[in-house]
C-alpha cells in the first residue's frame, strides 16, 4: 500500500472516531439502582442522614387510585432499599399525596397534600425511622413550595386534587420553629396554577411551568410561565419564560446558579417526556441538558453528591418503580 494512500486511510479513521469519542464524553449516564419497593408517583422525598427517604404517594390497581402512608429508605452505603437488619417499617399517620415538602434542620417537613378523601391538613417531620405530625389550618395539593430559613414556602394549588377549577395564587409561609404558625405572603403574580415545578436557590424561591384552569373548555391548560420569590424583599419578579409549556415536570437545585428541570407532561399528543434543561439563575436563561433516564412525571432529589430520579407517572393510570441516580458533577459536566 501506497504512503499515500495509508495516509488517506489514517485521515478517514481519525475522522470517523473523533464523533463517537465527543459524542460518548458529553453524554453522562444515570446508573440505575434497585426497584423502589413499590411503584409509586405523589410521593415526599428527601435525603435523611444516610438514607434518602420516601413517604406516601400513590399508585394504580386495577384502574382505581391508591393513597399510600408507606415510607421507604434507600441506604447511602448499600444502595438498597429497606435493608435489613437495620431496617424496621415506619408509617405516615395517614396516606399522603401531593404535598410540598423540604429538608430544615436534618429532617424531610412536608405541608398540605392529600389523604385521597380528604385535605391532610397537616405539618410533619420525617427521619429515618420516625414520622410526627402537627395540625396546621392550610389546605394546598398540587401547590408548589420549598424551605427558605426556617419557613416552608406553600404556593398556589387547590383543596381538592379532583377539583382543579379551584385552584388559587395565595402563597404563604409555614414557621417550621414554632409548630407550623402562618403568615400570608403576596400572591403568585400570573394565573391561579398547580402541578408546577418548585426549587429553591439561596433566599429565592422559583417556580416554573404548570397548569392552569381553563374555564372555558372545562379542563387545564399547560402553561410556561417562571417567577421567582424573594423573601428578603418579600417580592415576586416575573422569569424568563420556560422553552415550552409542561405541567408535573419537577425542579432540583444543583448549586448556587444552576437549576435542573425535567421530566412531565407537555401535551396529550407528545405524552410523557424524558426532556431536561438547566436554568441559569444569575443569566435568568435555559440550556439543554441531559435527559431524564426515563419518560415520566418523576420525582427528583439531590443528596450527598448525587441526583436521584425516582418512581411516578410513567403512563396515565399508572406508576413505575424505576430508581436512578447520577453524580451532581456529571450532570452539569464536571466530573472527572
Amino acid at each position: 500500500m501506497s504512503i499515500k494512500k495509508k495516509c488517506f486511510l489514517l485521515r478517514l479513521s481519525y475522522a470517523l472516531s473523533v464523533p463517537a469519542l465527543l459524542s460518548s464524553c458529553a453524554a453522562p449516564r444515570w446508573t440505575q439502582l434497585p426497584a423502589m419497593p413499590e411503584a409509586s408517583g405523589g410521593f415526599i422525598a428527601g435525603g435523611v442522614g444516610d438514607h434518602l427517604v420516601i413517604a406516601g404517594g400513590t399508585n394504580w390497581s386495577n384502574d382505581v387510585k391508591h393513597w399510600s402512608k408507606a415510607t421507604h429508605a434507600l441506604s447511602r452505603t448499600t444502595l438498597k432499599w429497606d435493608d435489613t437488619p437495620t431496617f424496621a417499617p415506619w408509617d405516615l399517620p395517614a396516606p399522603l399525596g401531593y404535598a410540598v415538602s423540604g429538608i430544615h434542620a436534618g429532617k424531610m417537613v412536608f405541608a398540605g397534600g392529600s389523604t385521597g378523601v380528604a385535605p391532610s391538613g397537616l405539618l410533619g417531620r420525617v427521619t429515618f425511622g420516625d414520622v410526627s405530625t402537627a395540625a396546621l389550618p392550610l389546605k394546598a395539593v398540587l401547590a408548589a413550595g420549598g424551605v427558605i430559613g426556617d419557613e416552608l414556602i406553600v404556593v398556589g394549588g387547590c383543596e381538592d386534587a379532583a377539583e382543579l377549577a379551584g385552584l388559587r395564587r395565595a402563597a404563604f409561609a409555614v414557621n417550621l420553629r414554632d409548630g407550623g404558625s402562618l403568615r400570608s405572603l403576596p400572591d403568585f403574580p400570573g394565573q391561579a396554577f398547580g402541578t408546577a415545578a418548585s426549587a429553591v436557590a439561596g433566599e429565592t424561591l422559583f417556580v416554573f411551568g404548570g397548569a392552569n384552569w381553563d374555564a372555558a373548555a372545562g379542563t387545564v391548560k399547560n402553561t410556561d410561565v417562571a417567577y421567582a420569590f424573594e423573601k428578603s424583599s418579600n417580592v415576586w419578579r416575573r422569569c424568563k419564560s420556560l422553552p415550552s409549556a409542561v405541567r408535573g415536570l419537577s425542579a432540583v437545585t444543583l448549586d448556587a446558579d444552576t437549576i435542573y428541570l425535567a421530566g412531565g407532561y407537555p401535551s396529550d399528543e407528545r405524552g410523557f417526556t424524558d426532556e431536561a434543561w438547566f436554568y441559569h439563575v444569575k443569566a435568568d436563561t435555559y440550556t439543554r441538558a441531559p435527559r431524564l433516564p426515563y419518560a415520566a412525571m418523576v420525582s427528583i432529589v439531590v443528596h450527598d453528591g448525587y441526583v436521584y430520579c425516582l418512581g411516578g407517572e410513567d403512563q396515565k393510570k399508572s406508576r413505575t418503580d424505576k430508581c436512578y441516580r447520577i453524580a451532581v458533577a456529571d450532570l452539569l459536566g464536571k466530573g472527572s
